[in-house]
């Protein structure tokens, strides 16, 4: 093997070691303090997989970084229960039964880098659901049952680098102004048009919008995305190509896909000159540009 692709290996899958070396070792070999149920590194990690446990493990250890209670069971939070875990920078919740969070209960993960509640059962943020927050740069609230985010929620948190929200129930969306933000996936909640403020995120290099609903894109809105790259507006109901995304001049992909377009002109791409990738598969174009 050339020692380009053995040390792109290593890169791949250093991130992953201790996960995997934790998964080949008995429960709590590396700690007699270890919850039950659980596999723990004391320096860095705690891993705790299907305790069937509607609550959390008690007495974790105060210097972990990293909290996994993915597929617990859980069904509630409170804050009392991360007290003393000053340092954790991630802490992993989803695949669980959470159906709403608590004002201010993750206020004392004061290094909390990324949150997973994904694949819950949360209706509703409210105003403090993030409060004390402010490191945070990955949330994931994927595959919850959202019907509505307080217009405040997201206040405070202005090192966010990635949102997802896809798979939800919303029907409209707080002003997010995240000057950081890289990623945001609101894939499969309903948006029929997203007005000209409502995204506030400067350096926005993902946008995933499909099948919410979209009849068109803002013009105002899309000239703010300077740096976007990639654009999912698969699945929608647009009808024709999308005069606004000639303001998009730095896009790579494209995704167009199962919208009722009848018609693709060649001028319609004319300004986007660093494409590479369009999908323009499931349309009802009558015919192709040349």
């Amino acid at each position: 093997m050339e020692r380009g692709s053995l040390n792109t290996m290593k890169v791949f899958l250093s991130p992953l070691m201790p996960f995997l070396l934790l998964l080949l070792l008995p429960d709590g070999l590396f700690s007699s303090d270890c919850p039950k149920d659980c596999t723990c590194n004391p320096s860095t990690s705690i891993f705790c997989y299907q305790r069937n446990s509607p609550t959390l493990p008690s007495g974790l250890d105060t210097s972990t970084r990293n909290l996994y209670l993915f597929s617990n069971g859980i069904e509630g939070i409170k804050s009392e229960d991360f007290d003393g875990l000053v340092n954790l920078e991630m802490l992993d919740l989803s695949q669980n039964k959470l159906t709403h969070l608590p004002d201010r209960v993750f206020e004392t993960l004061t290094s909390l880098k990324n949150l997973d509640l994904s694949s819950n059962q949360i209706t509703q943020i409210s105003e403090k659901s993030f409060h004390g927050v402010t490191q945070l740069q990955r949330l994931y609230l994927q595959s919850n049952s959202i019907k509505a985010i307080h217009p405040a929620t997201f206040t405070g948190l202005e090192n966010l680098l990635e949102l997802k929200l896809q798979g939800n129930m919303l029907t409209s969306l707080p002003t997010l102004s995240m000057p950081q933000l890289l990623l945001l996936d609101l894939r499969f909640n309903t948006f029929p048009l997203l007005g000209p403020t409502d995204l506030q995120t400067p350096n926005l290099e993902a946008l995933l919008l499909a099948g919410v609903g979209l009849t068109g894109l803002n013009m105002e809105l899309m000239l703010s995305l300077k740096n976007l790259h990639y654009l999912d507006i698969s699945g929608n109901e647009l009808k024709s190509f999308p005069v606004a995304l000639k303001e998009t001049p730095r896009l790579l992909h494209l995704n167009l896909a199962g919208n009722p377009m009848r018609t693709l002109k060649p001028e319609d791409l004319q300004n986007l000159n660093e494409l590479i990738e369009l999908d323009i598969s499931s349309l009802s174009l009558h015919s192709l540009p040349e």
